[in-house]
């Protein structure tokens, strides 16, 4: 509707100012976006939105490529660290791995839940999911499972991998996050938010975590779980 009333309202200057009305052919989104992403180099941008679809964009808002294969909203996006492909994660319990022309590399299925989350390892051999059925998986590029994490009692919302890739992170809607190896031990269960924990990151250096909750705080914790910094201010 937006979109037509934009389309009139085009039409009615033109015509108010003698011009030819030009059409305007609406490109982009449709629906809410949920999900973004800067490409390794920086020159582009991916969107992941709740009309299903994700979207490659230059820096000119120009739109490259459009990616429609989810049969629900898109989550959550990531590129691999070389810039060649994209990741994307949808509520339809599936992963997708894309080249940039649009192909579908594979599709990763296992989860019983939605993919809320979606990441590449650092070297871009393996890709972690994070799911409503309140388990991560570590999978290879070839769509095979490696390792399912199973650790949190509510929906995993949030997944992250450690610089040197040796370790990842999970945010859950339990409350907590859980730093784990690649074998799925824990290491530490980091606890301390109030509501749910919608993100985590690690430090640049590997040394820290960072939390981010619906009890409207972040929380900078050591890696053996003591809080270094609580950060609050949103309201």
């Amino acid at each position: 509707m937006k979109n037509l009333f934009l389309l009139f309202a085009l039409w009615g200057t033109a015509s108010l100012l003698g011009q030819k009305p030009v059409l305007v052919v609406p490109i982009g989104h449709t629906k809410d976006i949920s999900s973004v992403a800067f490409s390794p180099n920086g020159k582009s941008i991916l969107t992941g939105s709740h009309d299903n679809t994700a979207i490659l964009w230059n820096l000119e808002r120009r739109e490259i490529k459009r990616f429609e294969e989810h049969s629900e909203p898109v989550t959550s996006v990531a590129f691999s660290p070389n810039g060649q492909f994209i990741l994307t994660g949808s509520p339809d319990r599936t992963a997708i791995l894309w080249d940039l022309e649009g192909q579908i590399i594979k599709r990763f299925e296992g989860h019983s839940g939605p993919v809320w989350s979606v990441a590449f390892s650092p070297n871009g051999q393996f890709i972690l999911t994070g799911s409503g059925d309140g388990t991560a998986i570590l999978w290879d590029l070839e769509g095979q499972k490696i390792k399912t994490f199973e650790g949190h009692s509510e929906l995993v919302w949030s997944v992250a991998f450690s610089p040197n890739g040796q370790f990842i992170l999970t945010g859950s809607f339990d409350g907590t996050a859980i730093l784990w190896d690649l074998e799925g031990q824990k290491i530490k269960t980091f606890e301390g938010h109030s509501e749910q924990v919608w993100s985590v990151a690690f430090s640049p250096n590997g040394q820290f975590i960072l939390t981010g909750s619906f009890d409207g705080t972040a929380i900078l914790w050591d890696l053996e779980g003591q809080k270094i910094k609580t950060f609050e201010g949103h309201s």
